[in-house]
């Protein structure tokens, strides 16, 4: 498990300011869906990791014991960075996501990405 993390560490390299661990989120927030229209959605939940990035990022980091979801079927790592981003602003520290992954301590790919939205 240390090596996968360390490694995770060491591909990555933006500097970071604090590590935020089991980041609590227990609020509404605000959501779109694919029309574009915002809907406010309460959620409750602790995110494993965000780790606030040198220049004003965040990255999301969700640990998983066995394998990773299929990342056309989950969309927690969505929820949780928008909810942080959120979460951020309200608390005087607004930041933009840099990169959101889960990260499996088995398996063969450890770090599966959040891709980026087309559009």
């Amino acid at each position: 498990i240390v090596d996968r993390v360390l490694a995770m560490e060491a591909e990555r390299p933006a500097l970071v300011e604090r590590r935020l661990i089991e980041y609590e989120l227990d609020a509404l927030f605000a959501f779109r869906d694919a029309e574009g229209a915002t809907r406010d959605v309460r959620l409750r939940a602790k995110v494993d990791r965000v780790d606030l990035l040198e220049g004003g990022a965040f990255r999301v980091i969700d640990y998983k014991s066995k394998l990773v979801p299929d990342p056309k079927r989950s969309v927690q790592l969505q929820v949780y960075t928008t909810a942080v981003a959120q979460q951020l602003g309200r608390e005087g520290r607004p930041r933009q996501p840099a990169e959101a992954f889960y990260l499996s301590f088995e398996g063969d790919a450890p770090v599966m990405a959040l891709k980026p939205p087309r559009g």
